[in-house]
């Protein structure tokens, strides 16, 4: 017999008891106050904008002034080409100032010419040219150079004058040249000329003296140092010694005089000649004979007749003067001592000769008589 499994058994869970319902309780209701209602934003009125009507500017160019400026012609054989020459006299309008560059172009032997502006307003012209003449003449200009062939703009304002226009005018075959024909222009509007100004010998400058000359012999005496047209000179017993452009040079320099100084007194030096001691150089009446030379020796100039020593200068132009008077000298010294014989040159008359003749024959008698006394005795 098969015993049967039993089955398992269900749980059994004991149900909860119903919740009882809660009804809760009222709340007292507030007392509800009526709001007052919003107060409206303030009205924002928007006007309409109103465009103004825009104003025209004017625009008022002002008036601007012009140089007139031309090339005068090329010198033969000379190398550089020559620099443009202002003409006008005062700033002109562009119609004025193209009126006298046409004019002085065209009726000159100068090719080029050229306007630019300047500062300044245009004022009354001066040199006077036709009117108009710029508008006149225009075809007789081109605006461009040749270069290789090749035609190149020039810069505005510049023209040169045309080959088959060349030579075209009386004054042009006249050859008057540019410079010839602003002179021209000038007394026609009764412009005086340039003076020039005489030429003044200047005192010594700081680019006249900026390297002092080297001496090696000191003069004995005071040093000093004053200004003098910008530049210091130094000066040693009174004398003017040396020149210098700066103030630390010359005292650098002073105290360099003052320790040869102290030197010299201790050792014999030979002097050599110095500006300040060869400015007066000595006269002499008797020139030597031989030959003359110079030579320059610790910065003078020393000057040899017959090869002895006859006389020292600072500067080369002293010396090759005196070099010059000592020639000359010995040139009239040796006029004075030779007697000149009778040349072909000098005609006589036949009395001179004949006073000749018997002067001649007294000094010989008179010698042979001489003679025979001393033999006698």
């Amino acid at each position: 017999r098969v015993t049967p499994k039993p089955k398992p058994r269900k749980k059994v869970v004991p149900r909860r008891p119903p919740r009882k319902r809660v009804t809760p309780k009222p709340k007292p209701r507030k007392k509800v106050v009526p709001r007052r209602p919003p107060k409206a934003p303030p009205r924002i009125i928007i006007t309409p904008k109103v465009k103004k009507p825009k104003r025209k500017r004017i625009i008022v160019k002002k008036k601007q002034g012009y140089d007139v400026y031309a090339r005068p012609k090329k010198r033969k054989g000379a190398k550089k080409i020559p620099k443009l020459i202002k003409i006008n006299k005062v700033q002109l309008s562009k119609s004025r100032a193209e009126d006298l560059r046409n004019y002085a172009v065209d009726t000159s032997l100068a090719r080029t010419g050229k306007i630019k502006l300047t500062k300044g307003k245009p004022r009354k012209p001066i040199l006077k040219a036709p009117s108009s003449y710029g508008s006149k003449t225009k075809p007789k200009f081109r605006t461009y150079k040749i270069r290789k062939k090749k035609k190149v703009k020039l810069k505005k304002g510049k023209v040169i004058e045309k080959r088959k226009r060349l030579l075209d005018t009386s004054q042009e075959k006249k050859q008057i040249t540019l410079a010839r024909r602003i002179s021209q222009l000038e007394k026609q509007a009764g412009v005086k000329p340039k003076t020039r100004k005489k030429v003044i010998r200047k005192a010594p400058t700081r680019s006249r003296i900026r390297k002092p000359t080297r001496i090696s012999y000191f003069p004995k005496g005071r040093v000093t140092t004053r200004k003098v047209n910008g530049g210091y000179v130094i000066s040693v017993g009174g004398k003017r010694f040396e020149e210098h452009a700066d103030k630390r040079g010359a005292l650098s320099k002073v105290k360099m005089i003052k320790e040869m100084q102290g030197k010299q007194s201790k050792k014999v030096i030979r002097k050599v000649p110095t500006k300040s001691r060869i400015r007066k150089p000595t006269r002499i009446s008797y020139f030597p004979k031989g030959r003359v030379t110079t030579r320059k020796v610790n910065g003078g100039y020393v000057i040899s007749v017959g090869g002895k020593r006859f006389e020292e200068h600072a500067d080369k132009r002293g010396a090759l003067s005196k070099v010059k008077m000592i020639k000359e000298m010995q040139g009239k010294q040796s006029k004075k001592v030779i007697r000149k014989a009778p040349t072909k040159s000098r005609t006589l008359s036949q009395a001179q000769l004949d006073a000749l003749t018997k002067g001649r024959k007294k000094r010989t008698q008179s010698l042979k008589m001489k003679k025979k006394k001393g033999v006698k005795r």
